[in-house]
């Protein structure tokens, strides 16, 4: 992700970075969004490689922002915080914007590697069409 970024901005392609936190329970799926990088913003790729991907993070912040999530729709939080369900993210952010990129979570470089091709053809097809 802080990769594609900075590839990305070298090239005056102006990226907005969020990270998405949620879980899946009882039918339900809340999400919420934490802003990393506005549009504006000079790339901190420290901060952004933090909130995306250090492991310490979700093992803090990560699972105390899923249990607010649940306080703030006044839901009684499972005691293994749901789970994640094929294309949560996607389809969260198809609804917000459907320009929107979703790095999803990658756990091998082959897997990251092919997602950024993806992500790239994605953008170009789209960038044609804006």
């Amino acid at each position: 992700c802080g990769e594609l970024v900075e590839f990305l901005e070298r090239r005056g392609v102006p990226v907005e970075v969020n990270v998405i936190i949620g879980a899946a329970y009882n039918g339900a799926v809340n999400m919420a969004v934490v802003t990393v990088k506005q549009f504006r913003n000079k790339l901190d790729k420290n901060q952004l490689l933090l909130m995306s991907s250090d492991p310490r993070y979700f093992r803090h912040r990560g699972f105390k922002a899923i249990i607010s999530i649940y306080n703030h729709f006044g839901i009684q939080a499972p005691s293994y915080l749901g789970e994640l369900t094929e294309d949560m993210g996607q389809k969260f952010v198809s609804l917000l914007d459907p320009y929107a990129f979703v790095f999803e979570q990658k756990y091998s470089l082959d897997e990251a590697v092919s997602e950024v091709i993806k992500l790239l053809e994605e953008y170009e097809k789209k960038r044609t069409t804006i």
